[in-house]
């Protein structure tokens, strides 16, 4: 795997990263986990998720997923749109972010 400095951060993430819009869809919880692990196992360090993602469901999935391994994780965030969940659109504070 090919990793990309973080600024001077120190911090190196990998040049690919795993996308998790249709976990807790079209994608079973297992197979999702089973989809993390194996990504972890291969170098990848990074994943893109929001939480209009299955109305949530997909940020609840990598959250178990990667809970014993948090740390060695990059993430990447988005907030809901209102064209995507417009039941969930809201101002999202920088706090919201920062927290994470």
């Amino acid at each position: 795997m090919q990793y990309k400095q973080m600024g001077r951060t120190g911090l190196k993430v990998s040049a690919m990263s795993i996308g998790t819009m249709f976990f807790g869809t079209q994608v079973s919880e297992e197979e999702a986990v089973k989809t993390l692990d194996l990504a972890f196992d291969k170098g990848i360090n990074m994943f893109d998720t929001a939480d209009a993602y299955g109305l949530g469901k997909s940020e609840e999935i990598v959250g178990k997923a990667i809970k014993n391994k948090r740390q060695s994780w990059f993430w990447l965030p988005k907030s809901a749109t209102a064209a995507a969940a417009p039941q969930r659109f809201r101002p999202v504070p920088r706090a919201y972010y920062q927290w994470s």
